[in-house]
């Protein structure tokens, strides 16, 4: 059953990886659970137009530290052409400022030619009037008769400024918040499977072209059919291979529905070079039990690795979701929350170990590791960990922000412990890290 996971031309010897968590996979949530373990992680999901407008607090989303292992982009949204964009800048973010110059002139002359609002530096963003933006083929062509959805400039580069590249770039097709998916976005795209392809098939043609030294491609180009010629000093061939592109999906979209097998053939048709499977449709939210049978399902239906996604709370479930779904790897969320251990048991397991015997007081070597397999972590040992998460997150952040933030982690990292319930509520109203510090040491 031992077999490596292989996405495009990489190889991880172990097949588990973090799940990309919106406002939790930060760089020292990642950092952590890569120690432990995780093959892969996952950034926060990014929105592509953020990308393409130069927020700056996306661009935050995406900083990768030195400690870090393989580190792949989740990028969400239902404009390929932007996507494209967004997959294009992070290929080279060294290259950044080129990229946004070769786009911007060229949006200025397609302003110029055919679009006078747009050649005064307005903006555009459909007709006044219409449907509301759910994504749907009708909704684009709406769009697109009236002009390009977006028509201004790219300010990426002020974004992406010292970013590293990823490992691999993945589109979210699964996030079932409203506001996400109001906007045509997450799982959304389940709905539309033409959109869907369209989506991935632009991202695996921009890693690609990046991979090639080819100049980017946004809306302009894609409508002009156009493509820039690449700076002089930029090198003809950055990288031998296109970085790989993932795609995350769901059962379905209703409740009752299940068009995960259509979606990943679909995903696979447009270059994907794997997809993850969550066992739960839209609108299940994360309530019941998750399906692993389509899992399965998918893993039969497409040549494609398959990861698999969903209720995994232990090492012991990593296990068992690839004994029943035959599913190249697992991808885990809630399980590692306040518990990155959940990575090392899950290799224990998988290398046949098992649990271990407490390595003992004074000993050496990393929390749960232990002669024979898995140690469970004790007490004491999640405490430590969790200062040591605490200060991390201070480093990478202002104080008040970090404090805010690792409130719900305590909860996390604390469950179960003997006075967990008066910890929270200490904590819950703490105002620095010295103080959240001085409640879980009892000093």
């Amino acid at each position: 059953m031992k077999h490596t996971l292989k996405i495009g031309d990489l190889t991880f010897e172990y097949p588990f990886v973090l799940a990309p968590l919106a406002g939790i996979t930060d760089r020292s949530m990642r950092s952590l659970c890569c120690q432990a373990g995780a093959s892969l992680t996952y950034t926060e999901m990014v929105s592509a137009k953020g990308l393409w407008y130069g927020d700056r607090k996306t661009g935050e989303l995406l900083a990768v530290g030195d400690d870090e292992g393989p580190v792949g982009f989740q990028l969400f949204g239902c404009e390929p052409e932007i996507l494209a964009y967004a997959v294009r800048l992070l290929s080279q973010p060294a290259r950044a400022k080129a990229v946004d110059g070769e786009m911007a002139a060229a949006f200025a002359e397609a302003a110029e030619e055919g679009d006078p609002e747009a050649a005064a530096g307005g903006e555009k963003t459909g007709p006044a009037e219409g449907p509301a933006r759910d994504g749907s083929r009708a909704e684009r062509q709406a769009l697109s008769s009236s002009g390009p959805a977006v028509n201004r400039p790219p300010m990426g580069a002020r974004t992406v400024a010292g970013l590293k590249a990823p490992a691999v770039f993945d589109l979210n097709a699964g996030c079932p918040v409203p506001k996400i998916v109001r906007n045509g976005e997450g799982s959304a795209l389940l709905k539309d499977p033409q959109l869907f392809y369209d989506c991935v098939s632009a991202m695996c043609d921009a890693a690609r072209r990046a991979a090639s030294g080819a100049g980017p491609e946004g809306p302009a180009f894609g409508e002009s059919g156009r493509e820039p010629a690449a700076p002089a000093d930029y090198p003809a061939a950055i990288a031998a291979t296109p970085i790989p592109v993932t795609v995350k999906i769901r059962k379905g979209f209703e409740r009752d529905e299940s068009c995960a097998v259509e979606i990943a053939k679909a995903a696979e048709a447009a270059g994907a070079a794997a997809v993850t499977v969550h066992g739960r449709t839209r609108q299940q939210f994360y309530e019941g039990k998750a399906d692993w049978d389509v899992i399965a399902q998918v893993k039969k239906a497409v040549r494609i690795p398959v990861i698999g996604n969903g209720d995994v709370m232990t090492g012991a479930d990593a296990i068992r979701m690839m004994e029943e779904t035959g599913c190249d790897g697992v991808m885990i969320a809630r399980g590692a929350l306040g518990n990155p251990w959940i990575f090392q048991e899950a290799r224990a397991l998988w290398d046949g170990c098992g649990f271990g015997v407490a390595a003992g007081a004074g000993s050496e070597g990393p929390a749960g590791a232990g002669a024979g397999g898995f140690v469970p972590p004790t007490d004491e040992e999640r405490i430590c960990q969790l200062l040591r998460h605490l200060q991390m997150v201070c480093e990478d952040k202002r104080e008040r922000i970090a404090v805010r933030e690792m409130r719900k982690h305590v909860g996390w990292y604390i469950k179960g412990m003997r006075g967990a319930t008066q910890i929270r509520r200490q904590i819950n109203t703490a105002a620095t890290a010295d103080e959240i510090r001085r409640i879980l040491t009892g000093e």
